[in-house]
Parts: structure tokens; C-alpha cells; sequence
């Protein structure tokens, strides 16, 4: 994946992954949920999910993303998206 926010979060993402719930998989109103965004908008726009989008699996007809994708994701922001 061609991550156009590359840079703009730290290195270090354990203080995100303090504030994420400790379990292997999220699902795409998980990570809304998290981030404080509308799962509808998310919906609509790939590049407003985790990964823009792509999906680290698919478990039980859902996309689904790891721990680690999302505390990534967490420190996005729309600068260079919308």
C-alpha cells in the first residue's frame, strides 16, 4: 500500500496502543469507534479507513484490521487525504 500519511506519526506508537483495547482483530466501527469518526463517512470514503481501506484479513465476511494497523491509523489525519 502506497501510504500517502508516511511520517506523520511517531515511531513509537505504544501511547496509542495504550488506549486500544487489547485484542487481535477490529472490525471497521471498532476502529471508528476509536477514533472518533462516522463509520458512515468511513464507509463511503476508502481512504478514510485504516490501511485506506485494505483490509489486513477478512474474518467471517468482514474486513478486519490488526492492532498495530489501527494505533498507525489512529494518528492520521485528513492532511493529504480529503
Amino acid at each position: 500500500m502506497d501510504n500517502k500519511q508516511e511520517g506523520s506519526f511517531p515511531a513509537d506508537i505504544s501511547p496509542a496502543l495504550d488506549i486500544i483495547p487489547s485484542k487481535l482483530w477490529f472490525t471497521l466501527r471498532e476502529s471508528c469507534d476509536l477514533k472518533g469518526i462516522s463509520y458512515f463517512s468511513a464507509c463511503n470514503k476508502k481512504q478514510l479507513q485504516p490501511n485506506e481501506g485494505a483490509p489486513d484479513a477478512v474474518i467471517s465476511g468482514r474486513n478486519v484490521w490488526r492492532r498495530d494497523t489501527i494505533a498507525k491509523w489512529l494518528y492520521w489525519t485528513d492532511k493529504g487525504i480529503i
